[in-house]
């Protein structure tokens, strides 16, 4: 060989190593390398290809299990029809689509969640709407659900997946109202006493018709009302007390233009009415205060000479009523609260049309009348609890202020000093409302009237940091109705009186 070159062969791209012999023929003799530039090409060629081959692998994997890769996409959820089946009631949920940018797969999930419950509540549309059964104490609650997705990424692969899950959660729900069944009798200006077995008796009242002598009894445990024997007399604006013995003893009353004198015993064992003797003075609007096992305390009210001041002992063990020493002032819709010492307050009233903000103390050991610390305002249709500190809180009313004379303003009562000192006021004016103590201690007024309207309005009464809170509003505005609690510290409320309408209907709170 004569000459040896080296030349490129732009056509392949490929640097060969050719001779030259002497008869200026062209040879091609073997190739010598690759040239720099085509390695690189073939290298990320080589990577390309790996990447592909590794994404589809492992793409189908990433959106079953709802992972994300680094793709800018549109995400559509669509979550309907949750349906909550509670009680034999279905209710759907609204359908709620949402669309977002995320770094995710496109994907469109369809979930479906059954449980037994009696609230619904949705979260966020990545997730499955859930339920949970709410009352008015700490229940635990289990809850199951099953959701079925399916997801479509970028590279044409569809996958589904099917999870179930179960979760149990415990939830403390806030108290609030639920109807109870009504009672057989519309009544306003009726009694309710808590008997031993844990059993409501309701008796008496009116319906704007007539006065009535009829009962009935309420079972907790049933949820249901039932007759039980009539009173001797119908009466209205009469007290009713529940003795230790487990009897009821009921006093006074009003009647078809009569003013009554008339006792009578309730037996909860016979389900049966035995007439007492009877008190010494017509009267109704009066009060009744239970000492111990033996003695019913019988204050003021009103006939038809006016506002009483008297006062009678009836003896439980003889049958017999006693006189004792007059209040100091003639009072009627006034309250009388027995104190932890064992005396008796009175407090408030109205006397010949006049407000009284008077107060005074019955001493059963002495058969004496004290006066203590007035009120600071004048009130009568009002209410008095005693709190698990001793004081007395009275609270609205029928006053010479605020909002067309119902009062909003509340006051304590203190026994160690004799003092009454100002407390918060409530949210809502209001008199003959109830106020019941629960055994937390606090204190819920419902209803009454505050000069306008017959008010649904309810607050709690916090006697430790002495405040008021708004609680959810009965579902009927009344007034001269009862409130009960139950030894399950459930109160329950019934009848009373809107407008000319007198109510049958009872709540539960």
């Amino acid at each position: 060989m004569d000459d040896v070159e080296e030349i490129y062969l732009p056509s392949r791209n490929q640097h060969q190593t050719v001779s030259k012999s002497s008869d200026h023929h062209w040879v091609s003799v073997t190739h010598n390398r690759l040239s720099k530039r085509f390695k690189i090409s073939i290298g990320v060629c080589a990577v390309i290809g790996v990447v592909i081959f590794l994404l589809v692998l492992i793409v189908p994997t990433l959106t079953n299990n709802k992972s994300t890769f680094f793709t800018t996409t549109t995400n559509t959820v669509i979550n309907t029809t949750t349906q909550t089946i509670s009680n034999s009631t279905i209710s759907t949920s609204t359908t709620t689509t949402s669309t977002s940018t995320t770094s995710t797969s496109t994907a469109s999930i369809l979930t479906t969640t059954t449980s037994s419950s009696t609230s619904t509540s949705s979260t966020t549309p990545t997730s499955t709407s859930t339920t949970s059964t709410s009352t008015s104490r700490t229940t635990t609650t289990t809850t199951t659900s099953t959701s079925t997705s399916t997801s479509t990424s970028t590279s044409s692969t569809t996958s589904t997946s099917t999870t179930t899950s179960s979760t149990i959660s415990s939830t403390t729900a806030p108290r609030g109202w639920s109807n109870a069944s009504r009672m057989n009798n519309a009544r306003a200006g009726h009694t309710a006493s808590v008997l031993p077995n844990g059993e409501v008796l309701i008796a008496g009242g009116n319906n704007n018709v007539s006065y009535s002598s009829s009962t009935e009894l309420y079972d907790p445990a049933t949820g249901n009302w039932t007759f039980t024997g009539s009173m001797n007399y119908a009466r209205t604006q009469f007290t009713a007390t529940v003795l230790e013995n487990g009897k009821v003893f009921v006093s006074g009353g009003y009647y078809n233009d009569s003013w009554l004198n008339s006792a009578e015993l309730y037996d909860p064992l016979t389900r049966t009415w035995t007439l007492a003797n009877n008190m010494s003075v017509e009267r109704h609007q009066h009060e009744a205060s239970l000492f111990g096992n033996r003695t019913v305390l019988i204050t003021g009210g009103a006939n038809t000479l006016g506002d009483l001041n008297s006062a009678e002992l009836y003896d439980l063990l003889t049958g017999n009523w006693f006189s004792t020493i007059a209040m100091h002032y003639r009072r009627a819709v006034h309250t009388a609260t027995v104190l932890v010492n064992g005396q008796v307050l009175v407090a408030g009233g109205v006397q010949s049309g006049s407000f009284l903000k008077s107060a005074e103390l019955y001493d059963l050991s002495t058969g004496m009348w004290t006066m203590t610390g007035n009120m600071n305002f004048e009130r009568w249709q009002h209410t008095a609890t005693v709190l698990p500190n001793g004081k007395v809180l009275v609270a609205g009313g029928l006053g010479y202020y605020y909002s067309n004379g119902y009062l909003i303003n509340a006051e304590l009562y203190d026994p160690l000093t004799g003092t009454w000192t100002n407390t918060a006021s409530m949210n809502y004016p209001r008199g003959k409302h109830t106020a019941s103590i629960l055994k937390n201690g606090n204190v819920l007024v419902t209803g009454g009237y505050n000069g306008i309207d017959f008010t649904n309005t309810a607050e709690l009464y916090d006697f430790v940091t002495e405040t008021w809170t708004i609680a959810d509003r009965m579902f009927d505005g009344r007034y001269w109705h009862t409130a009960s609690v139950l030894t399950s510290d459930i109160v329950l409320v019934t009848g009373g009186a809107r407008f000319s309408d007198y109510l049958d209907g009872a709540e539960l709170y």
